[in-house]
């Protein structure tokens, strides 16, 4: 990844032709407000060809879950709809090897 890694995770998400959108302090940037970010939010279509073109690209840019659950369980609707109601879930985040963020959130 390159020194500006969220502009890298955006334009290959962009590139996939993934449905998504941007939140949190990269959306404020985005709209002009000067502010300092380290991560990337974004909200995903969760329907199934979207989240795995999404996961194939996270994979690319070797990005990897931070929670102790494999990325594929994005796939399981089953399985969000428990880690939702019984952990009171968000998102679900991934980590670069850097520490900085992209969380995908459930929508």
């Amino acid at each position: 990844m390159n020194n500006n890694h969220l502009k890298e995770i955006l334009i290959k998400l962009s590139e996939a032709n993934i449905r998504f959108i941007v939140c949190g302090g990269v959306a404020v940037v985005l709209h002009g407000v000067e502010r300092m970010t380290l991560d990337l939010d974004v909200s995903i279509d969760m329907h199934s060809d979207n989240l795995n073109l999404f996961l194939s690209v996270l994979e690319k840019i070797n990005l990897t879950p931070r929670a102790p659950i494999p990325a594929a369980t994005l796939l399981d609707s089953e399985k969000i709809k428990k880690i939702v109601e019984e952990k009171n879930a968000l998102y679900f985040c991934r980590f670069e090897k850097s520490f900085q963020a992209i969380r995908c959130f459930f929508n």
